[in-house]
């Protein structure tokens, strides 16, 4: 999405979703903002589409616009749904922009320490693939395995690719930068439909720092039983074939996933097994809200 307009979800049920704009950056002079919502569409199912106007709710510099969908259609895995977002504006100089961005709109969140999908309690499985890039056979292969892919860093064209197949992605950003760099790259792949969760440090977090809703926050932990911090909406814990987990794991209320180190090599073909082992090996400590392997 364009740098002066951040979008946010707000209230999604069943008969309605509504999606907000808002000016961001230095310079929020933003003028006859206009645009539509046209959908869904689908490479898997055929669909009837329809068409939605945005209306400006405060015009200024504290622009505030809306879009209301009823009766939405939701972005899954199993069905990925999208919609097409046109808007354009002007500027004080009267210098006009056009956007053309696909969006989803998922019943996807968190209530205490499970995940939900549809209103339905949901285990992540999957593989952390690092930094190298995604093949489309690959996140195919990914969305017919139903693996959840951790993607390092990972681009628009990625995150398009993911979205329009229907594969699950959680974005690691540790290494991206401090929070203004981290922050700016969330921002812009956070509104994919594929991006479920991102992975970020506690070293690239202050505490007046605030991110924006729509995609939970892990923060890394590790076998030796370290809190989470408020910002983060559950964590992400890294063990090895020799670490059990801590006791005190088990009283928190957020939702905790799991990742070990495979010493086989790993196909996507395979991973679900090693996911279900990994399950297995934990389940006598604890039921947790994802398995995930990798290299």
């Amino acid at each position: 999405m364009h740098d002066r307009i951040e979008i946010v979800w707000g209230e999604t049920t069943a008969s309605h979703a509504h999606l907000y704009f808002r000016a961001t950056g230095e310079t929020k002079n933003i003028v006859n903002l206009t645009g539509t919502l046209h959908g869904p569409e689908s490479l898997y199912a055929k669909t009837l589409p329809a068409r939605f106007s945005l209306r400006t709710l405060k015009p200024g510099s504290d622009l505030l616009a809306e879009l209301v969908v009823p009766d939405p259609c939701f972005w899954t895995p199993d069905l990925p749904l999208l919609y097409r977002l046109d808007m354009q504006w002007q500027d004080a100089t009267d210098k006009t922009y056009e956007v053309s961005q696909l969006v989803g709109i998922r019943h996807w969140g968190i209530d205490r320490a499970v995940l939900r999908l549809m209103g339905r309690n949901t285990v992540l499985r999957g593989l952390d693939v690092g930094s190298a890039g995604l093949s489309q056979e690959q996140i195919t292969q990914a969305h017919e395995t139903q693996l959840t892919l951790i993607v390092h860093q990972p681009d628009e064209a990625c995150c398009e690719t993911a979205s329009r197949i229907g594969a699950g992605l959680i974005a690691d950003l540790r290494g991206v930068g401090e929070w203004p760099v981290m922050s700016n790259h969330l921002a812009r792949i956070r509104c994919w439909p594929s991006i479920l969760m991102a992975i970020v440090d506690t070293t690239q977090v202050a505490a007046e720092n605030k991110f924006a809703t729509g995609v939970p926050i892990l923060q890394p932990l590790n076998s030796t039983g370290r809190e989470i911090a408020s910002w983060a909406n559950g964590g992400l814990i890294e063990l090895n074939e020799s670490n059990p987990l801590p006791a005190q794991y088990a009283k928190f209320e957020k939702p905790l996933l799991a990742i070990r180190r495979n010493q086989q090599t790993l196909e996507l073909t395979t991973v679900r097994q090693a996911c279900d082992r990994l399950q297995s090996d934990l389940a006598p400590q604890l039921d947790l809200a994802g398995y995930f392997v990798k290299q």
